[in-house]
């Protein structure tokens, strides 16, 4: 996504046995124009020789097209053996069209696969986030407001919905708030296939309200009260 961690697949998962992880499972995310096939093949030369955990990889679409198409069916083939794809339903470089993602799951469906979406209305994120930054909002305080509740509802009703024409299984990573996961529970009670995950983190910068006592804002105001207390000591 445009970022490197310092950390790599040794460190970081040494650090997860540590915290008593087992196993992890990391999201390999190709080029625009990439062949998935090769970006997965990338991947494992990475992880293969420093890995201390079991891990898995389930793998980005970058678009959808024919080769695409023929690149996930070779991907969940014996030798590849990925049964997850993630579609993006945000972000400026990579959100898939609704017809993109029909498209896309019912790929998935055929080939026995699981789709995995980050549920969000990524034009009402990035009008938010334009405001944002015109307001001079820069702070952690701005995600929570450029990423309303709304958003993520509607585009969760949205997946549920385009998956269950297809058939395809759905998998709702991160959801926030207790609309997005009503939703999902009562669209799996109609027969629709989806699990929903919900995380500490996401619901600790779930609203406004709550960025501002969150353990990450209280850790960024700490970092911010050192720096001004160094610098005065400096003077």
């Amino acid at each position: 996504h445009g970022t490197q961690t310092i950390d790599d697949f040794y460190q970081g998962t040494k650090a997860a046995l540590m915290g008593g992880t087992t196993m992890v499972v990391d999201t390999v995310v190709p080029d625009k124009e990439e062949n998935m096939v090769e970006a997965l093949d990338k991947w494992r030369r990475w992880t293969d020789e420093k890995v201390c955990c079991d891990y898995a990889l389930k793998v980005s679409l970058p678009r959808v097209d024919e080769e695409v198409s023929a690149q996930v069916e070779e991907l969940t083939g014996a030798e590849a053996g990925v049964n997850t794809f993630v579609l993006h339903m945000g972000g400026r470089d990579r959100m898939l069209k609704d017809s993109e993602l029909i498209e896309a799951m019912d790929q998935i469906a055929r080939v026995g696969g699981l789709a995995m979406v980050h549920a969000e209305n990524g034009d009402i994120v990035a009008e938010g986030e334009r405001k944002m930054m015109a307001a001079g909002i820069t702070g952690p305080e701005g995600h929570a407001m450029a990423h309303p509740e709304e958003a993520e509802a509607e585009a969760v009703m949205r997946a549920c919905v385009l998956a269950n024409q297809v058939g395809c299984p759905l998998y709702l990573a991160g959801l926030t708030s207790s609309t997005s996961t009503a939703i999902a529970s009562k669209r799996r009670s109609r027969g629709c296939v989806v699990t929903a995950e919900v995380t500490a983190a996401g619901l600790a910068l779930a609203s406004a309200a709550n960025v501002a006592s969150s353990p990450v804002a209280k850790v960024i105001q700490l970092l911010d009260e050192l720096k001004v207390k160094v610098t005065n000591d400096l003077a």
